[in-house]
């Protein structure tokens, strides 16, 4: 991994070398498990990017942030970050990206949710109201799609899960419509092992943990191993379960 990474910070221009430098060290010591430091240096890449107008310069420490602190039990630091980083976006350039309109801002809604910040009615409000900001920069079918995975990843409890399906979340925000057919599998297999379906989440949620692809950056990858050994563990599949519990 490390030469790799070597020869991508030897490609990039100077003035990305260090912020990429300390978010991919970052990445790396977070999946290694190392939260300690894996924090310093998304702390370190965000302060890299402090200057920087772009939204997304800042989104990708803002997110690794609100993963550390929710794997280390402190909701109220993940809180913090996300509700920094929504309130500071609108002196910052747009980002027209889609996997920033279907699952990164829904990530930090439900991070400040989770502290206590937002109530669920105004996390899915400032979710569809990002969306609909980004209405004309995208197809129909795309933002159709956006909107749907927004709502699967704003849910928290069994009920939540069970009305989005109950709605048809799984025909309208399930399908590689993007192109990028990982990100909707995530958000859908998620859906389905929080409502009890376990059956159903399996395929999904094997499909993303075999992606390479940035659905990792984002924790997406580890919540994938870990609601996927939840679901082959209430499927019976213990030996398989304990396969993706050690991944995680």
């Amino acid at each position: 991994v490390g030469a790799v990474l070597e020869q991508r910070w030897a490609r990039l221009p100077e003035e990305r070398r260090a912020s990429q430098q300390a978010l991919d060290q970052a990445f790396v010591a977070f999946h290694y498990g190392d939260f300690a430091a894996a924090e310093a240096a998304a702390l370190d890449a965000e302060r890299l990017v402090a200057s920087d107008s772009n939204e997304a310069a800042h989104l990708l420490p803002a997110l690794l942030l609100t993963e550390i602190y929710r794997e280390t039990d402190r909701d109220d630091r993940a809180g913090a970050v996300a509700d920094a980083f929504l309130k500071r976006r609108e002196a910052w350039s747009e980002t027209t990206k889609t996997g920033v309109l279907e699952l990164y801002v829904p990530q930090l809604l439900r991070a400040a949710r989770r502290a206590g910040l937002l109530t669920a009615a105004e996390a899915e409000h400032q979710a569809q109201e990002h969306l609909e900001r980004r209405r004309a920069s995208v197809p129909p079918a795309v933002f159709e799609e956006a909107r749907w995975i927004s709502r699967m990843m704003l849910a928290e409890t069994r009920e939540d899960a069970r009305a989005l399906l109950a709605e048809g979340a799984a025909a309208r925000g399930g399908g590689p419509t993007t192109g990028f057919a990982p990100r909707p599998a995530l958000a859908l297999g998620l859906l389905y092992e929080l409502a009890g379906e376990a059956a159903k989440a399996v395929p999904l949620l094997e499909q993303v943990t075999r992606a390479c692809n940035g659905v990792a950056f984002d924790g997406g990858r580890p919540r994938a191993l870990l609601a996927l050994g939840r679901a082959r563990e209430s499927l019976g599949e213990k030996p398989r379960a304990c396969e993706a519990y050690r991944l995680v």
